[in-house]
């Protein structure tokens, strides 16, 4: 999944990983973004968890006076199998 990471401000913009799970995913968020740019971000699921559901998130911060924090949500959820009804051959 990839997404983008806006800086609508005036000034060049450092971003800095906070916290994610590790176990359920990596996260390539970009160094900095310029004033008036955009960045692409990536979040990749770990081999491990594709067959889990789960509800976890990563939250970075940026380089701005008041150290802006952004928490994004990362959500999977597996639907059951849907059983077809047998048929018992006719007597």
């Amino acid at each position: 999944m990839s997404f983008e990471i806006r800086n609508v401000s005036d000034e060049d913009l450092k971003i800095k990983m906070i916290s994610y799970a590790s176990e359920y995913f990596e996260v390539d968020l970009p160094k900095k973004i310029k004033a008036g740019e955009a960045a692409k971000a990536k979040v990749k699921l770990r081999k491990e968890v594709l067959r889990k559901s789960f509800e976890k998130s990563f939250t970075f911060e940026l380089s701005d006076e008041v150290k802006s924090r952004f928490t994004i949500p990362v959500k999977r959820k597996l639907a059951a199998a849907a059983r077809t009804a047998s048929k018992k051959p006719g007597k």
